[in-house]
C-alpha cells in the first residue's frame, strides 16, 4: 500500500480535490479523501503537485502513421540498419488516431521508429 498526501487530484470527470490524499493498494485505488491515516503505510507528500489519471503507452506509432495514406513515416525500407531515424521527425500531433488514443485516456506514448528494420532508431515520448 502507499498514500499519497496532500495534492491536487484531477479524477478525469472534470473534477478537481484540493489537498486530497489517495490510499492506493495493491491493484486498486482504495480511498480517495481528505486527512487519510493509514498507519504502517509508506507515504508521499504530494504538496503542489497535480495528479492525473492516465494510461501510459510504452511502445507506439501513433502519430506518426497517417491512415488516410499507405506510407508509413516512421518505417525505412531502403536500407535495415537505420540508427539515424528519429521518431519526432515522423510524429504529426493532429493525427485523428491520437484522438483516440485521448479518449481511453492514454496520457503517454512512447513513439517509435517502426519495426521493419533490425535497428530502427530513436524513440521520443
Amino acid at each position: 500500500m502507499l498514500l499519497l498526501k496532500n495534492g491536487t487530484i484531477h479524477n478525469g470527470l472534470g473534477e478537481v480535490l484540493e489537498n486530497h490524499d489517495i490510499l492506493i493498494g495493491k491493484d486498486d485505488i482504495r480511498q480517495i479523501a481528505r486527512n487519510i491515516d493509514y498507519p504502517g503505510v509508506p507515504v508521499i507528500s504530494c504538496s503542489s503537485c497535480h495528479i492525473l489519471p492516465g494510461i501510459i503507452e510504452p511502445m507506439s506509432g501513433m502519430g506518426c502513421i497517417d491512415y488516410s495514406i499507405p506510407h508509413k513515416d516512421n518505417e525505412e525500407s531502403t536500407d535495415p540498419i537505420t540508427p539515424e531515424l528519429k521518431a519526432k521527425h515522423a510524429f504529426n500531433p493532429a493525427e485523428l488516431q491520437l484522438q483516440e488514443l485521448y479518449k481511453s485516456g492514454t496520457t503517454s506514448i512512447g513513439v517509435v521508429p517502426g519495426n521493419e528494420n533490425i535497428i530502427g532508431g530513436q524513440m521520443a515520448v
